[in-house]
Parts: C-alpha cells; structure tokens; sequence
C-alpha cells in the first residue's frame, strides 16, 4: 500500500490534485510466498471514524495486532476508509485479552499467528471540518472532507449539540444557533456525504459523533448550518426566542456593563451581516428591535453592538402544518403523492410512519422537497393510516414535535369486459348484454349506442326485447369513478335486416 500526497510544491490557489488515487493497494509480486488471501477491514462500532482493524482467517473475521503499528500505517487505514488524518491517530485505550488466541500479522506474509500483549487499539480518524456559504467567518453551512472532497451534511435529526461540536472543533467559544437565515443549502454542485449526526454536544470533534459516512438519500436535500460565538468580541448575552408567524417580536437590549448614554447598533447576522435600521415592519429604537408581522425570513440571529460588548438573540419561527389534508385518496397502480407541508424557520424536519413502521427506510418511498410522501407504484396495501411528524429544534435542548395523522384510500380505476351471447340476431329476437365491471369504489355504469347515451341505463345488464333493424350497431360500457373511466364495445348486427335488404336488390 502506498499514500501520496501533492506537497513537494505545495499547490498553490487550489492547485490541481494528483492523477488518480491517494492510495493504491497492489497484491504482492512474489505470489509464492504468500499462500493464502489476507482481507483486512475496519470495524467501527457507532463513530464510522473510529474503529479497530481485523483480519479473515478460517471464515471468521478476528481482531488485528496492531500494537507494532506506527503513524503512517495507521493514516492509511483511515485514508483507505476516506477519512484524512494528522499524526494522533492512536487513542490511549488498549484491549487486553488472551494472549493465546490473538491472532497478529508480520509483515512477511508467512505467519499470521503469533502473541501479541494486546489484543487491539482503537484507531481514530480524523473528519476536517468548514464552515462555507457566508461571509461571517463564524458561521455558514457545514461541510466536511470526505473521500477526497467537501461535502455537505444532511440536515435530518441535526440540532444544537452537533453544532455545538462543529464550533468547539473550529476553535471557537461557543455556539449560537443551529441555523442561518437567507443561505443556499440546496447547492446541487455539493454532495451529501454525512447524515443522521447524533453528537451529545460533550465531543471535542465530529469525528467522536454517531453518525452514517457516504452519500445518502437525503429528504429536501438541505445541508446543516451552524452559527458560532466569534473569538474576536466579548459577548454579554446570548438569548433565543419563539415567535409565531404574523406575531409581533419585541427585542430588549441590555445595557449591562455598557455606558447608559452610550450607543447600540442592531446586526442581522446571515449569508451578509449588514446593520438594521427602520424600514417597513422593522422598527430600531435604540436598544429595541421591533419586528411587526413576522414572516419566515426573520428567523435567524440578530447581534446587539454596544461600545465594548456584544449581545446575541436568536429568533426562532414557530413550525406549523399547512393545507391540512387528514382524507387523501391514491389511485392504485400509479405513482402516488401524500401532501404533508409544513413552515417555519429552521425548516421543520418530516418523519413518516405507518404502523409505527418508518418509510422512508422502505425502497417504495420517498420524501419530497415539501415533506410530502411520494410512493412509487401504488398498491392495494397502500391504504390506511399515515402519521406525519414534523420536528423543529429551537436551541439548546428545545425540540418540538407536532403530528397529523392522514387516513389514505386506494381508488382502483374501473376495468371493463363486455360481452353477448351472440354478435348476429334475428329480427324480432332479444338481446342481452352484460358488463362485468371491477373497480373502487364502485363505478358508476353508462351505456352508449353508436355513441349516444341511452337514457336511464345504468344497470350492469342491457335487455333488448323484439330487435328491429334501428337496434343494430356498436353497443358501448362506460364506467366511471374516481380513479378514471374506461369502456368496451359490443357489435349487434341484425340478420333480418340483411336478407330484407338483399330481396329488395333482387
């Protein structure tokens, strides 16, 4: 295995990497003196960066010595598994275990049992972290390097610990929200390469977080944003606050520790930090911010600035339902959509169940930009009752949950087979057509001749007594319910008329 890296020149303004892999693996050249495969892998267990190396022998995977290993074998198993890495990659925990049955390997390929004093050591890798997006350097979307490139995280169970961590590991104070207003997080040139972070906001660094690595299914495609405490002022005061859409938002500055004649200056910090004055529903008035009306795009974090001290205060955006839909009906066989919508700022995350199943975890099901379900192919199975939860979090240990349950039918368009006991008839004869109807809910039945209605025939048999030759042409059924139409014909044809007719020539 080798590992190579473009340093020697360094690259300068975002030089062009190096052709190929950072790390290539080749098998040995003297076949002969290895006789057997050697698989390795890297077992973690909850941090996907944190994990102990083991080895395949005799079909079972069993645990790897690396007590002998130094730095530059321990950077390549994390660059192998796509993580970067610096030079303390060895944690001080070591598993003892019985000697006896450790199973080791030496770097001659020709004995892979020998003692070894320990049985493994946790290799921890490294994950680097940006933030990008806005030009607060204390803030933006948070984006990692991840085999070989930045990639953003997705937004789906993140909140204020995760945020918490991504600071602390960027060497800032503290954290003040877990969102930003008016950024981009949709940017489709960044790909999702981390989901599901799970950190309890104790971590020094992202990497000791539970977590999924690797591209996934990521509902709206939102990337998760963290907003920092900057190193370079002294803040005072750090508040959140809730507020409803429509309400009014008062905020009060403190003066504490301020001279009380002098100044304050309001900042709305975002993708810009540009200072608030008087406009419209926005009312500054000294140490008061008022915000009349208040609409999705004020969430966010607004910076009070004093002479020496700074004040922060996070407004959040209550979440709530919209359009509530709890009766939606599916029709059966095509692709299918719940609507389940909701607002609010940070965006509210979607979770859906039946049964107290997960779907989104099932192929068939998909969640939109919207929040809303969308099924592949709809199948009978498909009826019943939906439970759509949305979770907003609203700071330090501050999550909201709000659930709607929609109760779903499975429409089954009509299928039409109609027939008779025979296509040619005497005068005077009479005739019976029967359409065979299938369909929920039940479909409602029309019949047609040579395409004119007939009147008050809705009955899935049509009785024709004493046919004449104006009953001859082409019968149709119609039937018609929620999930669509469709019909199938019937020809009658009158013999008598035939024979009269040919008399008549002759």
């Amino acid at each position: 295995m080798r590992a190579r890296e473009c340093v020697n020149p360094k690259p300068q303004f975002g030089g062009i990497p190096c052709k190929g892999s950072t790390t290539v693996m080749r098998g040995c050249i003297n076949t002969s003196s290895c006789l057997q495969e050697f698989p390795v892998r890297f077992q973690t267990e909850g941090s996907p960066s944190t994990g102990v190396m083991q080895f395949l022998k005799n079909n079972a995977w069993k645990a790897l010595c690396t007590a002998h290993w130094n730095n530059n074998e321990a950077i390549l198993a994390c660059q192998v598994n796509g993580y970067n890495n610096s030079n303390d990659n060895f944690t001080d925990i070591w598993k003892r275990g019985n000697t006896s049955l450790v199973n080791i390997t030496s770097h001659s390929c020709s004995s892979i049992i020998q003692s070894c004093g320990f049985i493994n050591t946790q290799i921890r890798c490294s994950v680097p972290v940006r933030l990008s997006g806005a030009k607060a350097k204390y803030g933006g979307r948070v984006e990692v390097f991840y085999r070989r490139r930045w990639g953003k995280i997705c937004r789906t169970k993140w909140d204020i610990n995760d945020a918490k961590v991504v600071c602390k590991q960027l060497g800032f104070r503290g954290v003040l929200a877990e969102f930003m207003t008016g950024m981009n997080t949709t940017d489709e040139d960044i790909p999702v390469v981390m989901s599901d972070i799970a950190c309890t906001g104790q971590e020094s660094v992202l990497a000791q977080c539970n977590r999924l690595d690797g591209e996934h299914k990521c509902p709206e495609d939102i990337g998760a944003q963290a907003l920092c405490v900057p190193n370079n002022v002294e803040v005072l005061e750090k508040k959140s606050l809730s507020s409803n859409l429509g309400s009014t938002e008062t905020v009060q500055c403190s003066l504490e520790k301020e001279n009380q004649n002098g100044k304050v200056k309001w900042y709305e910090i975002g993708t810009t930090t540009s200072e608030l004055n008087s406009n419209g529903r926005i009312e500054v008035k000294g140490v008061t911010l008022r915000i009349k009306n208040v609409q999705l795009a004020d969430g966010g974090t607004y910076e009070c600035r004093g002479e020496r001290y700074t004040r922060f205060y996070t407004v959040y955006v209550n979440a709530g339902f919209k359009d509530e839909k709890l009766q939606q009906p599916l029709i059966y066989g095509r692709p299918g959509k719940i609507r389940c919508t909701a607002e609010g700022n940070p965006p509210p995350q979607f979770e859906w169940r039946k049964n107290e199943s997960l779907l989104l975890e099932k192929d068939r099901f998909t969640q939109l930009s919207d929040g809303s379900l969308q099924i592949d192919k709809v199948g009978r199975e498909d009826k019943g009752a939906y439970k759509c939860s949305i979770k907003q979090t609203k700071g330090s240990e501050r999550i909201i949950v709000y659930s709607q349950v929609i109760n779903v039918s499975v429409i089954v368009p009509p299928n039409v087979k109609l027939s008779g006991s025979r296509h040619n008839v005497r005068e005077g004869d009479r005739i019976i057509l029967t359409c065979i109807v299938h369909g929920f809910p039940k479909p409602q039945i029309s019949w047609f001749k040579d395409k004119l209605q007939l009147k008050e025939e809705e009955k899935a048999n049509l009785v024709k007594g004493n046919i004449t030759e104006e009953g001859e042409g082409t019968y149709t059924c119609q039937a018609k319910n929620q999930g669509g139409s469709e019909n199938d014909t019937f020809n009658v044809i009158v013999d008598g008329k035939k024979a009269r007719n040919a008399s008549q020539f002759s």
